[in-house]
């Protein structure tokens, strides 16, 4: 008698091949995406690195020993004065309205060419203005000792020293925002102390040296001032990032004379104004001293007030405050 039941071997073979039919297309698919994903060996852990710790290294430090260093500064512009009320009373034919020019043309072009210089810098090429500008200023300045007539002035101490100096201020201060951050305006008001420092020094030094040893050798000895302290600038300040494309810039030379200046002018008549109400030119150069040392407490103290009030806030309350006394002054 045959059996209508199925055998239990057989039963038991197409189970498997069912359950084995059934899994293959899942392993293709494993197969499949295992070949997809990258091996961790395969994996770019130099690239990785940066795209994570990029964003991180590109923060300024905030401080620190080197960053310190690179807002070295001295001011020279603001020690006009003296050479203003020396010009106007020792060279032929020059007036107090003659005179002027110098100190505006080196007030003026000490901003101008920060067209040209700033786009040197954004090149990375801030080395190379910094060293054009302290070259021929200071070989400006010890021709200066070489001038007699008023034009030559105009061309030396005017052009000359005016036009180096926005080679080496305005790439200067482009230099802050890549070591500071949050910090930044105490710095920019660190830098400008320099300037007070130099304004409130120098007119000092002039004047004594000019009773002493004369005109030329006055200016010869600044020369060597400057000299020094140039070298020490192009020394510190250097930038936190480093430019892997080196291109000369290509300013317009229209867009040149577009730019708006800020004057400092009035700074250069302290001296000569002391001396018309009386008080004696031995006496009267101290004024410029003055107002360049007060000038110290407000850079600094606007810089600081900056991080915490914002730049607008600061810039508008001591803006107001100059005019006023700007006003009241004549």
């Amino acid at each position: 008698m045959t059996s209508t039941f199925p055998d239990a071997n057989e039963t038991r073979s197409t189970a498997l091949t069912e359950v084995e039919s059934s899994l293959a297309p899942r392993e293709r698919d494993s197969d499949a995406k295992s070949e997809v994903v990258e091996k961790p060996e395969d994996i770019d852990v130099e690239k990785t690195a940066d795209a994570v710790g990029g964003s991180q290294s590109d923060v300024p430090p905030d401080g620190g020993f080197a960053a310190w260093l690179v807002i070295f500064g001295f001011g020279f512009a603001n020690a006009f004065g003296v050479f203003q009320a020396y010009y106007q009373d020792r060279i032929p034919g020059a007036t107090q309205s003659t005179v002027a020019w110098i100190g505006s043309l080196q007030y003026c072009l000490i901003f101008l060419p920060g067209l040209p210089s700033g786009h040197m810098t954004d090149k990375g090429w801030l080395k190379l203005p910094l060293l054009i500008g302290s070259l021929v200023l200071v070989a400006a300045t010890f021709l200066i000792a070489e001038c007699k007539e008023l034009w030559q002035l105009i061309l030396c101490q005017g052009f000359a020293i005016g036009g180096a100096a926005g080679f080496v201020f305005p790439p200067s201060l482009t230099v802050v925002p890549q070591w500071f951050d949050k910090r930044r305006g105490q710095a920019y008001g660190l830098l400008a102390i320099g300037s007070a420092v130099g304004g409130t020094t120098l007119p000092i030094i002039l004047r004594k040296l000019l009773d002493s040893v004369g005109f030329e050798w006055t200016v010869r000895i600044l020369g060597f001032i400057l000299l020094g302290l140039l070298a020490i600038f192009n020394v510190l300040v250097r930038p936190r990032k480093i430019y892997q494309k080196h291109e000369l810039p290509k300013t317009p030379l229209g867009t040149l004379f577009k730019n708006k200046t800020l004057m400092y002018t009035p700074l250069g008549f302290f001296d000569v104004s002391a001396q018309r109400i009386g008080v004696p030119p031995s006496r009267s150069f101290y004024t410029i001293v003055a107002a360049n040392a007060s000038s110290g407490v407000g850079r600094f103290s606007s810089g600081f007030w900056a991080d915490y009030l914002g730049s607008m806030n600061v810039l508008i309350l001591f803006s107001s405050i100059a005019a006023i006394m700007a006003i009241c002054w004549p």
